[in-house]
């Protein structure tokens, strides 16, 4: 899993740029906001440190043209100062690289609006104790990375050092077997959500208004095809459109697609349908089997009834009014 670092403000744990964009997108107090400003400002503008190739020295640029340059301006100089062999057979002591790496991809690229970027861990301290202790008691991988806000990375190096390399390989690989088999056992035996979500909601006594309608609108800024599962409308002329999500596919736990990516989009398409101006509500599939669901929107429906709207997301967990 990808790990940025976590948000300045609330300390959420922050995977990738486009996540903390939706983070402080969705969250309206004055804090998020400030720091949603500062955020903004530092996209709007280019900048980039580079590292010297010769002498190891860092400098900074603001031209994106210039983002392949492999010698700092002191070294170009020299470059042309003592031509081309005097300047190949000089050998500088390259100074160590101060810069932190922010992913596990290797990039630098840094943002003082997070916190946490790195992390240490060592034999014995709690955090390692606490990842083993879990290994043990089968905690999913996930569970374990969001409570201690660690990188897989991370996770992987504990893991390995405590249980040794083989074994950990072994698990792992047990781990996705059953995982596989459990979600392909989900996906043949428990289809019907939406059929049995929608059976729900007449049986309350609310009424259905259309179902998998598909609408074309912006998603993260491109138009695309989308489908509402569910439609209600209200006496005011609001509508509601519930999608319900199999964890097959959607949230973190998602086995045929890359989890962060889904949820990114499932965030674009929540906020798609939203600017539209219809209520939206997304629902797991463990909300809906447990009833839940249900619950959660019979408590709303006398607010959508007088014409207020809802945004409501299940992960990230989300509920806000508008």
């Amino acid at each position: 899993m990808k790990f940025l670092g976590q948000c300045e403000v609330c300390g959420r744990k922050v995977p990738t740029y486009r996540s903390l964009g939706q983070h402080l997108r969705h969250n309206q107090d004055a804090a998020h906001q400030q720091l949603r400003e500062k955020w903004d400002t530092w996209r709007g503008e280019y900048r980039a440190t580079l590292r010297c190739r010769k002498c190891g020295g860092l400098w900074e640029i603001a031209d994106k043209s210039l983002k392949d340059k492999k010698r700092c301006p002191r070294c170009n100089a020299l470059r042309f100062k003592l031509g081309k062999r005097r300047y190949e057979a000089l050998t500088l002591d390259k100074s160590p690289d101060p810069r932190v790496l922010m992913t596990e991809s290797k990039s630098k690229a840094q943002w003082d609006g997070l916190r946490s970027r790195s992390f240490s861990w060592t034999p014995g301290d709690l955090t390692y104790q606490r990842v083993l202790q879990d290994i043990e008691d089968g905690e999913h991988v996930h569970t374990i990375q969001e409570s201690l806000g660690i990188s897989y990375k991370v996770f992987k190096e504990i893991a390995e050092h405590g249980l040794g390399k083989k074994r950990f390989s072994q698990l792992m690989y047990r781990r996705k077997v059953e995982v596989a088999r459990r979600m392909v056992q989900q996906a043949q035996f428990r289809s019907g959500l939406e059929d049995r979500f929608t059976d729900s909601l007449k049986t309350s006594g609310i009424k259905v208004s259309a179902r998998n309608s598909w609408m074309t609108f912006k998603v993260a800024g491109a138009r695309t095809h989308r489908e509402a599962d569910i439609k209600v409308e209200f006496s005011c002329g609001k509508k509601l459109i519930i999608l319900c999500d199999g964890e097959v596919f959607h949230g973190p736990r998602a086995l045929y697609v890359d989890p962060a990516d889904r949820i990114a989009d499932d965030v674009a398409t929540a906020d798609g349908f939203f600017d539209l101006g219809y209520s939206v509500c997304r629902y797991s599939e463990s909300e809906i089997n447990s009833g839940e669901a249900l619950s959660h929107l019979q408590g709303v429906l006398p607010s959508l009834d007088n014409g207020m709207r809802i945004y409501r997301l299940w992960h990230p967990p989300i509920e806000r009014w508008g």
